[in-house]
């Protein structure tokens, strides 16, 4: 049989044994909400630093008492979206207390500028210089953002959190080395750390209150991430920070991060 005559009665015999309802063209979009889920909202907001449009997404949780204040976490994950979708599942669950997620990402478009933004040492990333953004961006998520969720949403200052994956880990430990009480705690996951002899002794020689700190790695992580986690886990072992660390055993650069997430959340927004 010619196999062109044969291709078309295969995609034949697959037509007709499909329902109808599902052939191309049946859907129809009735709206686009701006949402990402009913408990999420999404906020294009300007960056006078950089002079650039952040991505913000607020996950809240279902049901917080009146007049209360809960923990918050601000997260840069690179995109990924893993973050609120996840701490919203915990609270709806009852696995933890309410917590609020403020993912910190762009727009498509935008995207190409995350990891200059996030280091605050230019890098040299494939023949090219990268980096340099960093201090613009922690000033815009110390002055700017953060008051603004603090004024609208029903947070907890005292238990703000800041979590950071890849070169934004090395954003959080910048955070962490600059104003350690900024954040109640830190979650630095696989990070990417560039040489910056400035930034290792003033890690070296932090003093902690009690402030908590959780750095986490996949086994088969990439390049340049277990000698920066040893690196930081080194620094901090004597600071007077509550330091944990978990390599998660099989995972890749990022496919730990929800059970990263599942260990975490809970001690960030523990149930009462």
């Amino acid at each position: 049989m010619h196999r062109r005559h044969l291709l078309h009665l295969t995609a034949s015999a697959l037509a007709a044994a499909l329902p109808q309802a599902a052939l191309a063209g049946e859907l129809q979009i009735l709206s686009r909400p701006s949402t990402v889920q009913d408990l999420t909202q999404a906020l294009l907001v300007r960056s006078p630093q950089l002079q650039r449009d952040f991505l913000v997404q607020v996950t809240t949780p279902p049901a917080i008492a009146p007049g209360g204040k809960v923990p918050a976490l601000y997260a840069l994950d690179g995109g990924l979206g893993v973050v609120g979708p996840i701490g919203g599942f915990l609270a709806a669950s009852g696995a933890t207390s309410p917590m609020i997620v403020v993912s910190i990402g762009y727009q498509p478009k935008d995207y190409r500028f995350r990891n200059g933004d996030v280091l605050h040492k230019p890098v040299n990333r494939r023949g090219n210089l990268v980096g340099g953004g960093g201090a613009a961006l922690e000033a815009f998520l110390k002055n700017d953002l953060r008051p603004y969720i603090e004024a609208n949403f029903p947070v907890d200052p005292t238990r703000s959190y800041l979590f950071g994956h890849s070169y934004a880990g090395a954003f959080a430990a910048n955070v962490l080395a600059h104003q350690p009480t900024a954040f109640a705690g830190f979650l630095i996951a696989s990070p990417n750390l560039p040489e910056d002899p400035e930034l290792a002794e003033t890690l070296a020689h932090l003093a902690g209150s009690g402030q908590s700190i959780l750095l986490a790695r996949g086994e088969h992580d990439i390049a340049g991430v277990e000698p920066s986690f040893l690196a930081l886990k080194g620094w901090l072992a004597r600071s007077g920070f509550a330091v944990r660390d978990h390599v998660y055993p099989g995972a890749n650069h990022a496919s730990y991060l929800p059970a990263m997430l599942l260990d975490a959340l809970p001690r960030i927004a523990p149930l009462k």
